[in-house]
């Protein structure tokens, strides 16, 4: 049974309801680059993988 000590003090981060666990990966040469950049700049957004996954579903 927990102790008093051990029901206070429990850490960490409450788990996601639905988390990501696919993971992808690409590679771009410096023209590529260059242009996924400007994109991503244009976008407004502050998160790569979060501009990524607009051009794909939105």
């Amino acid at each position: 049974m927990a102790t008093e000590k051990e029901k206070q003090h429990q850490g960490g981060r409450k788990p996601k309801s639905d988390p990501a666990i696919f993971r992808y990966s690409v590679s771009f040469n410096a023209t590529e680059h260059a242009e996924f950049s400007f994109h991503f700049e244009q976008s407004r957004l502050k998160v790569k993988a979060h501009f990524i996954a607009s051009c794909i579903f939105d």
